[in-house]
């Protein structure tokens, strides 16, 4: 066969592959959009910031209404690989209107938190919530963390029983897991700390596509649009080192040590993070409880927005038994 033949069959792939794309795409374009055409943001709020003992500063965010029970607790929402604060929006706003007071969290190097001597590790990402759950003096929070956020909040339970013990009531796991020891895993972040410069101005169908493997079945083409703009805000550099030093995690064999209400929350179609993973982790937790959420993909706390604020209010007032 000679190169021009090859070439033009590689050339046939490709176009059959973008036409793909691009019919899949205009689909989602007719799917409901759970964020209502508005950009994910953060309420308006108090900011303040810890800087920890190798150099980061954390952001914090705070945001609380005219009529808020200061009576409840306080809930903490930690986000995950190159999201940031915003991205918590829609959950936080419906929690605030229901008069909670909602703090979220920049982890290092994410929105606007910056980077210390100790680098990305998610031993890191625990200890660094242990220091601004302590310097802000934190008491009765229900912390809740999606994806990275849910395994550096496993991991301030495990590696800092002390702190949680007097500061956390309950705990929320979003899309997550308690290792990336598998060799899938492995695999996949290998490929994410390649660098790849993400463009906004450049984006295809084919990079839109790719990005509706973070969601479920249906997601909105404004979904996807708003997806893009978050990953491309977070900085390359933080990108790539953020992924290749969650290759070390691995405390699946020490989660059974948290000893506080639990609810666990996983998708039926999550790529990311399957269901098994939740499973796993309710199954290692005494008295944990998990929630299956059909049809929801890894970026459920967009496109399950509604449903994952009505079950953080009910484990914040009433614990995760009558959630069963």
């Amino acid at each position: 066969m000679s190169w021009t033949t090859r070439l033009a069959g590689l050339a046939g792939v490709a176009a059959g592959a973008f036409f793909t794309a691009r019919r899949s795409v205009g689909k989602f374009t007719t799917n409901v959009d759970p964020l209502g055409g508005v950009p994910p943001r953060f309420p308006t709020g108090i900011v303040r910031s810890v800087t920890t003992d190798d150099g980061a500063v954390i952001n914090t965010i705070t945001a609380v209404s005219s009529g808020a029970d200061h009576r409840r607790p306080l809930i903490a929402l930690v986000h995950g690989l190159t999201s940031n604060h915003d991205d918590w929006g829609p959950i936080a706003q419906r929690l605030v209107d229901k008069g909670y007071r909602v703090m979220a969290i920049d982890q290092r190097g994410h929105g606007n938190s910056t980077v210390g001597s100790a680098g990305y590790g998610v031993t890191r990402l625990g200890t660094d919530l242990a220091q601004v759950f302590e310097a802000l003096d934190l008491t009765d929070v229900v912390l809740v963390g999606h994806s990275m956020g849910g395994m550096a909040a496993m991991t301030l339970m495990v590696d800092h029983p002390e702190v949680t013990q007097r500061r956390v009531r309950a705990l929320g796991l979003i899309a997550t897991a308690a290792t990336m020891s598998d060799l899938r895993y492995q695999a996949a972040l290998r490929l994410g700390s390649i660098k790849t410069p993400i463009d906004i101005a450049a984006v295809n169908d084919v990079s839109r596509l790719a990005t509706a493997a973070v969601f479920g079945h249906a997601p909105s083409s404004f979904m996807l649009e708003a997806a893009l703009a978050s990953v491309a805000r977070c900085p390359e550099d933080v990108r790539l080192k953020s992924t290749r030093a969650m290759a070390d995690y691995d405390i699946a064999d020490r989660i059974s040590a948290i000893d506080i209400p639990t609810l666990v929350v996983a998708g039926t179609r999550d790529l990311l993070t399957p269901y098994a993973e939740g499973e796993d982790i309710a199954d290692a937790i005494t008295g944990s409880l998990l929630i299956r959420m059909p049809g929801a993909g890894h970026l459920m706390i967009w496109e399950e927005n509604e449903e994952l604020a009505y079950l953080l209010d009910r484990l914040a007032s009433e614990g995760v038994t009558p959630l069963a």
